[in-house]
């Protein structure tokens, strides 16, 4: 769980240049191995990576969270200030009162779990908050039809997070989205953001202990708006860090039950990771539409299958040796099978249509120079992950990446979950955003 407030309530967190302020942050995922196969029922493995999503809300003392209801008197602006996204935009509170009346049936006696079969919202929330999302994207006048859909999705995620969870604040809040984690590119950027925007709310709200389980199906509720039917595994990892196991139809699981931050803690040295942006633009609907179309062929269909099942026995296999290189249990040839693993899972996707010359590159690249690499997410662009041995020449190997990649950064496994942040800890860089736009 997470660490208590101060004092209970939120007016106790830092008052700065006149502002009182909480924060949190989330981290992105990988999805390690069971890419596309996962949608056929065979195993996922995926890890919370040390990019993070931060959000910051502030308001002026004035504006206090005293109220038990959500009062006219304070009625006013809901700012959300995305910069990666280019947004600035304004929600009325007045009609943002709106969607908690209309989802107040679902959100209140829901059960906890945040993947099961009943969608968060009935058609009719759906509709109304995604009308309202439109409505204040369209407002931003983005020429590229992209930015205006990525603006339209984070305000349908910011609606849905709040109807929820409901927070006794409506006006006068601004909200600085910040952070290192990549937009798009299949790293979980929009569960972190959910999480993140779940923990302030719950902090609004002024909960002294916050409850993992409401944050994981707020933001279970916020990726239902943005992708329509997610298996749960993004918003796990958000909330709560570590590595994830899932298949379905079972809720996502914890890889090590008793302790899964056991492969940072225990001391033993995984591969260095890295991942590579090929900046390569992709629509995962359609990637994930094409291995249907695979799958469901009458005469390639159950090759396709063989494949998936393949893939199944190689993230069981990798589940194997991550817990076992965690626990102190691995063998002297444990690292060299899981890199050997990571490339055969490559070459399973590539079987299912779903790489791209540029994650090709990459992995030939890697293999050239002793490490491993495939594809992490619906492939086809996007990003790869790059798992480094110590025997490794790195920085032969990441200069010879560099050309290929629109970006290239280490990554730590297993980082801890949501969390409250410092709100005095704020970067030079979040301040210089505060100061201007405030």
């Amino acid at each position: 769980s997470l660490p208590k407030l101060q004092t209970g309530t939120v007016s106790s967190h830092v008052a700065r240049d006149g502002w009182c302020s909480v924060s949190a942050s989330a981290p992105g995922k990988v999805i390690l191995h069971g890419e596309h196969a996962v949608v056929y029922g065979a195993l996922a493995v995926a890890g919370a990576i040390s990019q993070r999503c931060r959000i910051t809300a502030r308001w002026r003392p004035a504006d206090s969270l005293d109220s038990d209801s959500y009062s006219r008197s304070h009625a006013g602006p809901i700012v959300l200030n995305f910069p990666a996204l280019a947004m600035r935009a304004c929600l009325d509170s007045a009609e943002l009162e709106t969607a908690f009346s209309v989802a107040k049936a679902v959100a209140i006696g829901k059960p906890a779990e945040a993947a099961g079969d009943e969608p968060p919202f009935s058609d009719a929330e759906l509709a109304n908050i995604g009308a309202m999302a439109k409505r204040v994207a369209d407002a931003q006048q983005f020429e590229e039809q992209r930015q205006r859909e990525l603006c339209r999705l984070a305000l349908a995620a910011f609606i849905a997070v709040y109807a929820w969870l409901k927070p006794p604040l409506l006006g006068n809040v601004v909200f600085l989205v910040t952070g290192k984690l990549p937009i798009g590119g299949g790293l979980g950027s929009s569960a972190a953001y959910a999480a993140a925007l779940a923990a302030i709310c719950e902090a609004l709200a002024g909960r002294e202990q916050l409850d993992l389980s409401r944050l994981e199906a707020a933001a279970f509720a916020a990726e239902t708006l943005v992708h329509g039917r997610p298996s749960g595994v993004d918003n796990a990892c958000s909330v709560r860090g570590g590595f994830i196991a899932y298949r379905r139809p079972g809720p996502p699981t914890p890889l090590l039950p008793e302790a899964d931050s056991l492969l940072r803690a225990s001391g033993v040295s995984l591969p260095t990771v890295y991942v590579a942006d090929t900046g390569q633009a992709r629509s995962t609907a359609s990637l994930v539409a094409g291995v249907r179309q695979l799958a469901d062929s009458a005469n390639l269909g159950a090759s396709i299958r063989r494949i998936i099942d393949a893939i199944d026995s190689v993230s069981e296999s990798a589940r194997r040796l991550l817990v076992a290189m965690a626990t102190g249990t691995a063998s002297s040839t444990d690292e060299a099978d899981y890199l050997a693993l990571v490339r055969l899972n490559q070459r399973l996707l590539d079987c299912l249509g779903v790489s791209h010359p540029l994650l090709d590159g990459i992995c030939q690249v890697a293999e050239a120079h002793g490490a491993a690499a495939k594809l992490t997410g619906a492939g086809g662009g996007g990003c790869a992950l790059i798992f480094i041995p110590g025997a490794c020449q790195q920085q032969a190997l990441l200069d010879s990446l560099a050309p290929a990649c629109a970006s290239l950064q280490p990554v730590q496994l297993g980082e801890p979950g949501v969390r409250l942040e410092d709100p005095q800890e704020t970067s030079a860089e979040d301040e210089e955003l505060w100061s201007k736009h405030y």
